[in-house]
């Protein structure tokens, strides 16, 4: 019998519970063995269970999908991979009923991408496959024999049937291509380090916490366990003993009822076994027996060494030492647990790795470590990773904070909603638990937008709605849609004044407007879905009274308001009970506000009562009002007691607004303890890098003191002078050109070349000195900025770039600070509609490039898009917004692939090449609408470069072309670097016109276009068609006064 020597070993799903075992044990026993585990950090995966192995230096961990083929490859080409033991799965019996894709994604295609690659490198000379004994379907009761390797498969569930499916793929590979594959099948497993999904570990944890073991039926099943060192040892004889082309069963003839599993638990934690065991409703499709024959396993010289008694005395002093290993795991405790598990999990760290440490993304060279939580210092649940849309919006803002405050891991979502592959993006990269949808389109200033933008609304909030929870239900997510109760209005079955409310499944009666008509065309469609959880929100209400779409706000701004009662929701209270609901897994429709109806006059009362005691408004009727809006309005009153039974803690609208005024108090205070403005409101000078100033700030209107009960505080109301004299009968203050502002940020970096691959050092004192100072400016200029903007009656946001790449919508102004790169990131994000400034955090200065040279990586910008610099940023501010100051539109690229138009729009340039900088680019490219017709062009060269006239100072001129005027809707192209054009050389540089447009036809296996330099790339293959033109829609852009250059 030949024995098998590996030297560099890869452990795919390695912090799982098994294979962290054998990794554990291999590091451990093996020292000149390299090994290498990869693991997506799924829900059932710590990176704890590897502390033992951290320390080693012949170990390797890696984050990644074995999906991935490309990062298999990778792996198995540098880390010379000779060995591969293939433990990656999805396990779990009960998830794969209610998510059976994502068994066969990871379970067959997951395997499929591994042997692939084994047969691409041609390296491999083991290839050991973990399968499951459950591939043998279930064991006669009477069966006094057990199954052997050779035994029919037959599985009967989708999690054993996806393993049976991936055994046929290794065994084709093995017979096809020679690989030289082994095959095991395990029975039960327990032991330290595992998931409480499985009955040992969640019998001792309910145990530990005094509540009742549930048996699921009448508790006969029958199992075999064998102690997890007990099988690390059976797959380390494998390794070495096991014969190529066979199977494996690592089994025990030693079986046990499920109740007897109870009993013995209960034994050793001294506890009354029949006042303990529940017995519940048995989980479907729960098979008796499962039955192996161990024989040929022991031959190769393994056994069984601890006994039952021994090993579970084991696990549960384990568990008792580590009761929060997994952290919060009460869902997974319940006796029918719903939705467990779901694509991804919860990244958890090393302990004493380099939590709090942003740059711990990667160790030294034979570690990796995951990056760390958002917020350490708050409780973490790693049960929960919630996927968020509608970062820009109003809740979609309020629920990051949320998580935040409950140590909820999150991101907010990159894709677009109706781009399905997007969203799959998003999803496959972050695996979240949930999503939450707060995205679409409400209009700016108000509805009555959606009148005259009725495709755009169509888009956002039936489309881009749809598509996400479709491409949730896919993946087996609860998506938590927040929706609105504008959908019904009075009638005589709900008569004003009744208290009759409209339930959940009462249908929609309001279509007077299209975003209403919008909102209940796709409810009524998301009823066909079964992971939806769908809020209907009405007039939202909140403590900050500063923000200008909550409902306080608005009709404080009005002289005349309609007296009519409705509900409302108190997104204080209510969005707490919806990441409760999102917990509970609650689905279906809710009317998701605060019992009862309150009327405009009462809270306009209140606001007089408790904020402003000489407000005054008027009150005009319905068919007054129609004459003043567009769209008419929806009057309801919503039935709640739905969500009142499942949050009885749920305070009534009266009640809950009656506490509002010391929350408004509360956030007022702590906005204005945050102010530069002094207590007296006189203007603090604002310091500005490298230089100070003082400058003129909008005056204090309002110094009033409030008395509520027992809180007395001093608020502070900042309005402008225009505004306290309305002209507009129909407002309560004049309307500014500009009220909402979102200050987009080029992200810190300190040593932007200090890299850790060892490509890029630097040593120089005196230009790490420089660097420091650089970082030190652009970090003092977001924080002059952000003190500008704190003085302006405007409202406000910042957010990094590198945290939003979802389309920003709901403003009137985008301030980017940083340099040009940073204003072509946010173009990316922005449509016609929206215009931006830019803010020149840190402008290279002439002396420095000469004093340094090419000594270091010079990344901070002229700033030719950029019309303010931190020393003008305020006066250039204020003739924007008082409307001085007038955007210019600049021209951006329009791109099609095979007639599929891109959904970015370059505002520079774009490069289409070869990934590869040293292949040739081969194409072939003609001006279309060109008189006299221009010749077909078939190129060899490094790509083909297109620009825009904001673009010709850049790259374009770099490379030989030459500059544009800036208002210019023309392009001009450039072939890079051509290979003998011969007589078309004069082809190969030219402008095209604004009505024409470049068709190029890609003649490579591979390539790229490269948009605005690497902000955004898109892979394109042989045969692909690429249109380019300057048809996009027009960005408006604030530039500088500065002269231009002209052709």
């Amino acid at each position: 019998m030949a024995t098998h020597s590996p030297k560099n070993i890869l452990i795919t799903g390695a912090a799982g519970f098994i294979a962290s075992h054998v990794a554990n044990r291999l590091v451990r026993n093996y020292p000149g063995y390299k090994i290498v585990v990869l693991d997506k950090l799924d829900y059932c995966s710590n990176l704890k269970n590897l502390l033992p192995s951290k320390p080693s230096p012949n170990f390797k961990f890696v984050k990644g999908d074995i999906g991935s083929a490309d990062l298999v490859n990778y792996l198995l080409i540098t880390e010379s991979i000779d060995t591969i033991m293939h433990f990656a799965a999805q396990t779990h019996v009960d998830n794969s009923f209610g998510n059976s894709f994502e068994f066969t994604k990871n379970n067959i295609y997951g395997t499929h991408v591994l042997l692939e690659a084994c047969k691409v490198t041609g390296q491999i000379r083991r290839f050991i496959h973990v399968s499951t004994d459950e591939v043998y379907g279930e064991t006669d009761e009477d069966a006094v024999v057990g199954n052997h390797e050779a035994s029919q498969l037959l599985p009967t569930n989708p999690y054993s049937a996806t393993k049976a499916g991936a055994e046929m793929l290794v065994m084709a590979y093995g017979r096809s291509y020679g690989l030289p594959v082994i095959t095991t099948r395990g029975n039960n497993v327990y032991g330290p380090n595992q998931f409480p999904e499985k009955l040992i570990p969640k019998f001792i944890l309910l145990a530990m916490r005094g509540q009742p073991l549930p048996i699921h039926g009448d508790g006969s099943n029958v199992r075999s366990y064998l102690y997890c060192e007990d099988v690390a040892e059976a797959f380390e004889v494998i390794l070495h003993k096991g014969e190529v082309g066979h199977v494996y069963n690592i089994g025990t003839k030693k079986e046990r009822r499920v109740i007897d599993v109870a009993e013995d638990i209960c034994r050793l934690f001294s506890r009354d076994a029949k006042a303990s065991i529940k017995y519940v409703d048995n989980r479907p499709f729960n098979d008796q027996r499962y039955f192996l024959d161990d024989e040929k396993l022991k031959n190769l010289g393994w056994s069984e060494r601890t006994t039952w008694e021994d090993g579970l005395k084991k696990t549960i002093e384990w568990y008792t030492k580590n009761p929060d290993w997994w952290g919060d795991v009460s869902g997974a405790l319940l006796p029918h647990p719903r939705m467990l598990m779901m694509p991804g999990g919860v990244e958890r760290h090393f302990e004493g790795s380099e939590e709090g440490n942003p740059a711990s993304y990667a160790s030294c060279n034979t570690k990796m470590v995951v990056p760390t939580s958002r917020n350490p210092g708050s409780p973490y649940q790693p049960s929960l990773k919630f996927l968020l849309y509608g970062r820009t919006g109003w809740i979609g803002g309020l629920l990051g904070q949320l998580c935040d405050k409950q140590g909820i891991a999150y991101a907010y979502g990159k894709g677009r909603l109706e781009d399905r592959a997007s969203l799959l993006a998003d999803i496959q990269n972050f695996k979240p638990t949930h999503v939450f949808n707060a995205a679409g389109v409400t209009g700016r200033p108000n509805v009555d937008w959606c009148e005259s933008h009725k495709t755009e609304t169509i888009r956002a909030n039936v489309a881009g709605t749809l598509t996400l929870a479709d491409v949730c239900r896919e993946h087996g997510l609860l998506m938590i849609n927040f929706a609105t109760g504008c959908i019904f209005e009075y009638d005589a079955k709900h008569p004003e004044g009744s208290g009759i409310g409209f339930k959940e499944e009462d249908k929609p009666n309001f279509i007077g407007s299209f975003y209403s008509k919008t909102k209940a065309m796709v409810e009524e469609l998301l009823n066909e879905y079964d992971n939806v959880c769908t809020l209907r929100v009405r007039m939202p209400i909140s403590s900050d009274l500063n923000n200008p779409r909550n409902f306080i706000t608005k009709i404080s701004r009005y002289n005349k308001v309609v007296n009519i009662p409705n509900s409302m929701t108190i997104l204080d209270e209510l969005l707490p009970i919806s990441i409760e609901m999102a917990k509970r897994n609650l689905k279906g429709i809710w009317n998701f506000t605060n019992p009862g109806v309150v009327s405009h006059n009462e809270i306009l009362e209140m606001y007089k009562k408790y904020i402003e005691p000489e407000f005054k408004w008027a009150n005009f009727t319905l068919e007054e009002q129609a004459k003043v809006i567009v769209a008419p309005r929806s009057n309801n009153e919503m039935d709640s007691s739905k969500l009142k039974k499942e949050f009885p803690e749920l305070l009534g609208i009266k009640e809950s607004l009656i506490k509002m005024p010391e929350k408004c108090c509360l956030c007022i205070v702590q906005k204005q303890a945050s102010n530069p403005m002094n207590k007296c409101g006189k203007n603090p000078t604002l310091t500005r890098p490298e230089r100070s100033s003082k400058a003129d700030r909008a005056d204090l209107s309002i110094i009033r003191k409030f008395d509520a009960d027992l809180c007395t505080v001093f608020m502070l109301c900042v309005r402008p002078v225009s505004q306290l004299s309305p002209s507009n009968p129909n407002f309560r203050c004049e309307k500014m050109a500009m009220r909402r502002l979102l200050l987009f940020l080029k992200p810190f970096d300190a040593n932007p070349v200090l890299h850790s691959d060892g490509f890029s050092r630097v040593t120089s004192p005196q230009i790490l000195r420089h660097l420091e100072n650089r970082h030190a400016v652009h970090r003092e200029a977001i924080k002059f900025c952000k003190d500008v903007l704190q003085l302006k009656p405007v409202d406000w946001e910042a957010v990094f770039r590198n945290d939003l790449s979802e389309p920003i919508s709901n403003v009137d102004l985008v301030v980017t600070v940083g340099g040009d790169g940073t204003l072509l990131q946010a173009s990316h994000l922005l449509d016609e509609s929206i215009p931006v400034l830019g803010v020149n955090s840190d402008p290279t200065q002439v002396d420095e490039v000469e004093e340094f040279g090419n000594q270091f990586d010079a990344s901070r910008s002229t700033g030719h898009l950029c019309a303010a610099t931190v020393n003008n940023f305020e006066q250039v501010l204020d003739s924007v917004l008082s409307g001085v100051a007038s955007p210019s539109k600049l021209s951006r690229l329009s791109i099609s692939v095979n007639s599929e138009l891109l959904t970015k729009y370059p505002l520079n340039d774009i490069l289409i090449a070869h990934p590869c900088p040293a292949s040739v680019s081969r194409f072939s490219f003609k001006i279309r609408n060109e008189q006299p017709c221009s010749p077909l062009l078939n190129c060899r060269s490094s790509g083909l470069r297109i620009s825009t006239a904001a673009g010709s100072t850049a790259a374009m001129r770099s490379a030989g072309g030459f500059p544009m005027p800036i208002l210019s809707r023309d392009l001009q192209y450039m072939v890079r670097e051509p290979m003998t054009p011969g007589k078309l050389s004069n082809f190969m540089h030219g402008m095209v016109l604004s009505d024409q447009s470049i068709e190029m036809a890609w003649l490579c296996n591979d390539g790229v276009i490269y948009i605005d330099g690497s902000h955004v790339c898109h892979p394109i293959q042989y045969g692909d068609v690429i249109e380019i033109s300057s048809k996009a829609p027009s960005l408006k852009v604030f530039l500088p006064h500065l002269p231009r250059p002209r052709v």
